[in-house]
């Protein structure tokens, strides 16, 4: 799962690199192999979980949970008691 981890960061840095020249090849109208869009999955930071991530803590609903009850994150409670 480390791999995947390492592998999911490095397209997100790529990405991110490119996405300025995306966007505008998109209204330029140039087609260039090299700026495609790439795909990328939702991955837990943490675990390497592919299914249910909270986007903006990048953590699944596994890992989420326990960091909100050992008091983590600040503000985030159980919704029902």
């Amino acid at each position: 799962m480390k791999h995947l981890i390492i592998k999911d960061r490095n397209l997100r840095k790529k990405l991110q690199k490119n996405d300025k020249k995306i966007f505008l090849s998109k209204f330029l109208k140039k087609s260039n192999k090299n700026y495609s869009r790439i795909k990328i999955n939702n991955r837990c930071v943490i675990t390497g979980r592919e299914h249910s991530v909270v986007r903006f803590f990048k953590h699944s609903r596994i890992v989420f949970r326990t960091k909100a009850l050992e008091g983590s994150y600040p503000g985030v409670c159980k919704s029902s008691w």
